[in-house]
This record gives C-alpha cells, sequence and structure tokens, in this order.
C-alpha cells in the first residue's frame, strides 16, 4: 500500500477489508494508485458514495436476511420495525407463523378485529405510519423481560419469576462476564466484542419475530454480501463518480459502469426469486 497519502491508513480502519479492497480498486481505475491523493474525490466522498450503493443493493435484491425480536406488549397492536428492517418476508408472534393480511381485508371479514384481544394472528403494513407493523388480535401475552448492561465483570446468574427474558449488551462497552445455560431455541446476535461465553438462555415465546432484508446504516455491511457479487458494487461506484459534475464526470464510462452494476442486481434479485419459488413447490 502506497504511504503518499497520510489518510489511506486511518480510512482503511474505517473499513472491512472487503470495502478497502474496492477503494483499491476504485482507485485504480481513477489512475491513483493507492488511494485517492489528487483531490479528484475525497476518501469521505467515496465513503459516502459506498455507502449509497451498498444501501441500494441490499435494497434492491434482498440478498440479505436477517432476524428481528421485538417484545410483545398485552394490548398494544402496533409495534415499530427496527431501522435496519426492509421488506418483511415473515413474521411470527410467540414462535408461531402468522399470515400477511390487510386493513381492507379485516374490515370486510370482521370488522371488530381491532377490538379483539388474543395470540396475534397476521399482521398488515397498511394504514399505519411509516415503519410500522399491526397485530391482529392484540396480544394477550406480555413479552420478554429485557436485562441492558454495560462493562462490568460479574455475571448475570438468574431470573426470578420471569420466563422469557432478553440480555443486550452496550456494543461499546464490553463485559468480562459469563451466561450460563441455554434452554430452547433463542437467537441470539452480539452486538459487541465481549470476553465471555453465552449459554443456557430460555427462548423468549413473547416476541414479535420479524424476517426480512436488511437496510445498511454503513457500507461495513459489505461484508454481508457474498464475495461472487461484490465485485458489481465496485461498477456501482465508479458508475455515481463518473457521473459527478467534476473533472472525473465521463458520461460514456459511467453508462458501461452502470450496466455492470446492474447487471450484478438483476442476477443476484433472479437467484433470491428462484430460491423462494423452489421453497413454494417443496
Amino acid at each position: 500500500m502506497s504511504t503518499s497519502n497520510p489518510y489511506v491508513e486511518i480510512f482503511q480502519t474505517r473499513l472491512t477489508s472487503d470495502l478497502y479492497a474496492i477503494y483499491k480498486q476504485c482507485s485504480n481505475v481513477l489512475l491513483e494508485d493507492g488511494g485517492l491523493t489528487l483531490g479528484l474525490i475525497t476518501d469521505s466522498e467515496f465513503y459516502a458514495i459506498a455507502n449509497e450503493v451498498v444501501t441500494d443493493f441490499l435494497s434492491k435484491t434482498q440478498i440479505i436476511k436477517k432476524v428481528f425480536c421485538v417484545p410483545l406488549l398485552v394490548g398494544v397492536d402496533t409495534y415499530t420495525k427496527p431501522d435496519q428492517l426492509g421488506e418483511i418476508d415473515e413474521a411470527l408472534a410467540g414462535q408461531t407463523h402468522i399470515n400477511r393480511t390487510s386493513g381492507f381485508y379485516l374490515d370486510n371479514s370482521d370488522p371488530s378485529w381491532p377490538t379483539q384481544f388474543n395470540q396475534p394472528q397476521s399482521f398488515k403494513e397498511d394504514e399505519v405510519p411509516v415503519n410500522q407493523i399491526q397485530l391482529s388480535p392484540m396480544p394477550n401475552v406480555e413479552g420478554e423481560l429485557t436485562y441492558t448492561y454495560d462493562q462490568g465483570y460479574g455475571v448475570p446468574a438468574s431470573t426470578s419469576g420471569a420466563v422469557d427474558f432478553d440480555i443486550q449488551a452496550n456494543p461499546s462497552t464490553p463485559g468480562y462476564g459469563v451466561f450460563a445455560e441455554a434452554i430452547g431455541n433463542p437467537y441470539l446476535e452480539a452486538a459487541g466484542t465481549g470476553y465471555g461465553v453465552y449459554a443456557d438462555m430460555v427462548c423468549s415465546t413473547g416476541n414479535l419475530t420479524m424476517i426480512g432484508n436488511v437496510i445498511p446504516t454503513d457500507p461495513t455491511y459489505i461484508q454481508l454480501i457474498p464475495a461472487s457479487f461484490q465485485c458489481y458494487l465496485k461498477y456501482g461506484i465508479l458508475s455515481r463518480i463518473f457521473s459527478t459534475n467534476s473533472e472525473l464526470k465521463d458520461e460514456q464510462k459511467a453508462t458501461y459502469c452502470q450496466a455492470r452494476y446492474a447487471e450484478g442486481v438483476n442476477l443476484a434479485g433472479a437467484i433470491m426469486a428462484n430460491i423462494y419459488t423452489e421453497q413454494a413447490n417443496a
């Protein structure tokens, strides 16, 4: 790596190795081997463009799926979707599949549905504020007990009178403790690096579980994209760079790069569609 640009090393630490590899590929295409040094496009501008491209790729292809859980509340039928959740593919309430529906269907099939109180059977996303989901009927069970901790050296050993619980670690202050005993089939995703191990957690039966595509918050989400598709991100980034109103503007190159990027988007989207078709016909 060239050391002519004092910001390259700093910039590299902000990115995953996959994204930094694309950064070097793009800088080589722009005839700035080793890093962006001429000032025609800065590292921060590249970072912003990469964020837009990664977000666009994941949103269009829906190639990455994640599980998101929020606790159910008794008598509350509307819940806010997590910021990273895009389109919902499937939802579960109390570990049981619930069907997608609409306000029109509910209103015409049973006008009293807004006042019903039972185990949720369906969900809808229309006629509610953006990024919210509404359940029908209203839940009659309480969700998990949430335990949040910062950096510490102790160990949460037990809960009293609680079957459902969720342990959340502050990602900026990992701890040194150890969680013991896992019972059932809980889903665990560690937000930060820690020094302990997770074991013996009772799975929650009071969660609203949503499975859907990921909306990234920064370009480091490139690590979630299969390596065979990461090459197309380079073309997406370059197409935007060559479309900028600057000395790098080149409409012919921008058109070519956009076509190659669209090829990757269409291919990934087609593969995901085939997966769903195969599952539906199984």
